[in-house]
């Protein structure tokens, strides 16, 4: 292995590159989602297998994705989480695992960390409802 690669896992490498490893206010993308504004920090452009975003959940739609499991851990606001139909309070320091096929929306305004297990969040994965 080349001295300025990393092994993720077998097969898989990522070059050493420290802006793909650590991101800061201002480096992530800012694009719409169904759940309000998403601001990407971590996408399939940095290289691992994982993904994150910052949500801002206002005016959120119902949709559930075909493959993709998502974690929420609630940063601040308050409001519910709707997941295939039932509703939960959330509120600072909750965590909600979305596995796939859940109908889930938020109510309420309340911003979430998303960690998702594919970095590439396309639009064809979420089924709206």
């Amino acid at each position: 292995m080349a001295v300025n690669q990393v092994k993720i896992r077998e097969g898989l490498t990522m070059e050493k590159d420290m802006k793909r490893l650590i991101k800061y206010p201002g480096d992530e993308i800012v694009v719409p989602c169904p759940c309000g504004e998403s601001h990407r920090f971590f996408t399939v452009e940095d290289g691992g297998e994982l993904g994150l975003h910052v949500t801002s959940i206002c005016g959120a739609e119902s949709h559930k994705h075909g493959t993709i499991t998502e974690l929420y851990y609630v940063l601040e606001g308050t409001g519910e989480i709707e997941l295939d139909g039932e509703r939960f309070e959330v509120y600072p320091g909750t965590v909600i695992l979305i596995p796939p096929g859940f109908v889930h929306r938020g109510i309420g305004n309340f911003k979430v960390i998303v960690a998702y297990n594919h970095p590439e969040l396309h639009q064809s994965d979420v089924v709206h409802v």
